[in-house]
């Protein structure tokens, strides 16, 4: 197996550390919490969890799909989104969507 080399690259923060409240659809006093966890821990497992029945017994569901679709939470990460500028990536600042964003390690 050939070596690894370890390279710093940005990512946004929201990817790793944002939840987001998604109306039920069959009763609109529900709501259920639909969690990004793109961490190292987790990179094998599913990068969505929501807390509601049907996500339990399938690993998805229409509210994580309502985020994906309607991309409520960034997904940028510098080795395959688009380009920052200068300022940006001096400032860590996510060129997608203005946040902040943090140096993560990656093999390549």
């Amino acid at each position: 197996m050939p070596d690894l080399d370890i390279v710093y690259k940005q990512q946004c923060m929201e990817w790793m550390h944002k939840s987001v409240e998604v109306p039920s659809s069959s009763d609109p006093s529900k709501t259920y919490t639909v969690t990004a966890d793109f961490s190292e821990t987790r990179r094998r497992e599913n990068e969505y969890h929501c807390t509601c029945k049907g996500y339990q017994f399938r690993k998805m569901c229409k509210h994580v799909q309502h985020v994906i679709d309607n991309k409520l939470i960034c997904d940028w990460h510098q080795m395959w989104g688009m380009g920052q500028s200068k300022e940006e990536k001096e400032n860590y600042i996510c060129p997608k969507c203005k946040g902040k964003t943090e140096v993560v390690r990656v093999g390549v």
